[in-house]
């Protein structure tokens, strides 16, 4: 495994490696554990670029700063960083990672956070988002965190040139990142971070590029903070290989590049494979940042209080106004409705907010719209096809569909 130096902020994403992994392969907690699950499941790619970017990010922070992430894959990721900066138990971390992806339990998908008006997964408006929630909330530090795969997507595109239109709030400033892992699922990038710099820097950006070494990466991070500080526009290019610092094979199976988009194929009944994870896992583990006992460094934890996935109580909207009936539900601040019981802020000692049923009934939404939402767009696209006669008879009493040209 290449060695990317040392420091809390490393420490920081090897932590968030083991938790992310184990999460998606449904390992026991603390690693190496046991399989808890007859499949793996969710993706691995994304989330060690994500971590390093974050580490590195809170390392050269002098304070706490709000993070959205863009990669609707990133939910290990963010099962990672909400186990470090709360006081997670290693038995609710293993119950996590037993009920992931599993029928009745957590989504895989990366579907909203408590207090954040962004839903995830649709690859390209999280910059926007950012750059509404730094223009509207005074003093609060705003990271946009995307992929170079999103880098292809127009509202992507359209936020960076209109980087100017929504100026951040007094005390406030808006700070991209992008995770240049050169691959977005599961085929290559279409932007090389070559491409991807000349483009940012036509639109009026500094630039700043570090690879997986702490010392440019820190470096990076701290002279973006001071640039966006003082109203400099900057994107940091974070450039990482995908799935590292997994191996490049691990269960016969490649598992670097664009190959390592998700975890499936590996099988974990195997007791080769199971080895293999372990001795990785291991490796990964030395010197230890976990211990025996799920315990995590100090330093670790404060780099972790540093990152906030939800919206300060201060800069939250408005509660809905009293007195409604709660069994026909409410709107959210577009006017849809939400499903009623479904709470949008984190129950009491609940340790995952974007975790659980609550989730899950999130998701249930989410699919009946798009469901909604395709269907409507298949009956625009017919209707504007066409038609010609079938020249058939009516078959048991009711007229033949015409055909369509397709």
């Amino acid at each position: 495994m290449t060695t990317p130096g040392s420091g809390a902020a490393v420490d920081y994403w090897r932590a968030a490696c083991l938790l992310g992994f184990s999460h998606a392969a449904g390992l026991a907690w603390p690693p190496p554990g046991a399989p808890q699950r007859r499949r793996v499941a969710g993706h691995w790619g994304c989330n060690p670029g994500i971590a390093w970017a974050a580490g590195h990010l809170a390392e050269a922070s002098a304070g706490e700063f709000l993070l959205i992430v863009g990669t609707g894959h990133a939910s290990s990721y963010l099962f990672a960083q909400e186990a470090l900066r709360s006081p997670a138990t290693p038995a609710s971390i293993s119950d996590a990672t037993r009920r992931y992806g599993q029928p009745g339990g957590d989504p895989t998908e990366l579907l909203g956070i408590p207090g954040v008006p962004y839903v995830g997964g649709e690859l390209g408006p999280a910059l926007g988002v950012g750059q509404g929630i730094a223009a509207a909330s005074s003093g609060l530090r705003v990271v946009t965190l995307i992929g170079d795969g999103e880098c292809e997507t127009p509202a992507a595109l359209a936020a960076f040139a209109h980087h100017d239109v929504l100026a951040a709030a007094p005390g406030s400033c808006w700070l991209p990142v992008v995770n240049v892992n050169g691959a977005r699922m599961g085929s290559p990038a279409r932007f090389s971070p070559k491409r991807l710099q000349a483009l940012l820097e036509g639109m009026g950006y500094t630039v700043l590029s570090s690879g997986a070494n702490t010392g440019e990466a820190v470096a990076a991070a701290r002279r973006a903070w001071e640039l966006t500080g003082s109203g400099v526009p900057v994107v940091w290019l974070s450039v990482t290989e995908k799935g590292w610092p997994a191996p490049e094979l691990l269960g016969g199976r490649p598992f670097r590049g664009p190959r390592a988009h998700k975890l499936r194929g590996l099988d974990l009944s195997d007791p080769d494979v199971r080895a293999g994870v372990a001795d990785w896992l291991g490796r990964l583990n030395d010197p230890p940042v976990i211990s025996g006992d799920g315990g995590v460094p100090p330093a670790v934890r404060s780099l972790a209080a540093r990152i906030r996935l939800d919206l300060p109580a201060a800069h939250r909207p408005p509660a809905p106004a009293a007195g409604r009936d709660a069994s026909q539900g409410d709107q959210d601040q577009c006017g849809s409705q939400r499903r009623p019981g479904v709470a949008e802020e984190p129950q009491q000692g609940e340790p995952f907010p974007h975790q659980g049923p609550r989730h899950s009934a999130r998701k249930e939404n989410f699919h009946e719209l798009r469901k909604l939402s395709q269907r409507i767009e298949r009956r625009r696209t017919l209707s504007r096809l066409p038609a010609r006669s079938s020249g058939r008879r009516p078959r048991n009493g009711f007229l033949s569909r015409p055909r369509y040209r397709r």
